[in-house]
């Protein structure tokens, strides 16, 4: 959904950053913001520490001449020591303070030029500090041209629920008939069979990763075939060891690999 809402814009000029949280990476403070600025830098994992001090820099002052207290911040969020001798005398709290608010004066000051979409991906996974800036980002950006698009499942928390310019879209499960209409697109066939139906559709509960991953499944095992009048299987449904869930079907699949 992301990926396609990305390309249905892709005729405007607009800064499009991105950020992964990982569900291994909570204990690094500010991932999913450091993912970010090395787009934004466009700073290569060759580069060397000068190389990405000048990217910074030079990026910063082209934006805004006036901007330029930020950089010794963002140049420490990236592990490059800050060229500023009073940046080193501050305490952690004043340190993580004038942190926070340099980002989000960079990404003001950015969307007066240009609309800024940041998108977090995974945000069930995000470590505590990207969550606390990504708190204070938001409490600024009401009147900004910044759009902040989080994916996370249920169960993530977050406290932008009474924002005005916050909206919550939940994706619903699949229907039945959408569900069968996804396995006909994925066999490129007509028409689904009922015991087909019986082993994927009513099995997935409408999770189209369940549906997909169930189908490729059966087709890589040979439970299922193609034919012209639509998908048939070839064992009798209660001879085929259907795995339960996703993670049973990937671990099926490593199984079979050399």
């Amino acid at each position: 959904l992301v990926l396609e809402f990305r390309k249905s814009l892709h005729n405007q000029d607009f800064v499009y950053l991105e950020g992964q949280p990982v569900s291994f990476g909570q204990t690094v403070p500010y991932l999913p913001f450091i993912e970010i600025f090395k787009k934004y830098f466009r700073i290569e994992e060759s580069d060397r520490v000068f190389t990405i001090r000048k990217k910074i820099t030079d990026s910063v002052m082209n934006l805004d001449k006036a901007l330029s207290g930020v950089i010794p911040f963002l140049c420490d969020l990236l592990s490059v020591a800050a060229d500023d001798p009073a940046f080193k005398h501050l305490s952690p709290e004043e340190k993580r303070k004038l942190t926070f608010e340099s980002i989000k004066t960079l990404f003001l000051r950015e969307s007066q030029v240009r609309p800024v979409m940041i998108v977090m991906d995974n945000l069930h996974w995000v470590d505590k500090a990207s969550q606390e800036l990504l708190n204070y980002i938001v409490e600024g950006i009401a009147s900004a041209r910044i759009m902040i698009l989080g994916v996370y499942r249920p169960g993530y928390v977050q406290r932008w629920a009474d924002k005005s310019y916050y909206h919550h879209i939940p994706v619903n499960p699949l229907t039945l008939e959408e569900s069968a209409s996804l396995a006909q697109i994925l066999l490129n066939i007509e028409e689904i069979t009922a015991d087909l139906r019986r082993l994927v559709i009513d099995r997935a509960e409408g999770n189209p990763l369940y549906v997909e991953e169930i189908i490729r499944w059966l087709l890589e095992t040979g439970g299922i075939e193609r034919s012209k009048a639509g998908g048939f299987i070839k064992e009798m449904p209660g001879e085929l060891a259907v795995p339960e869930t996703i993670q049973d079907v990937i671990m099926a699949r490593i199984d079979r690999l050399e």
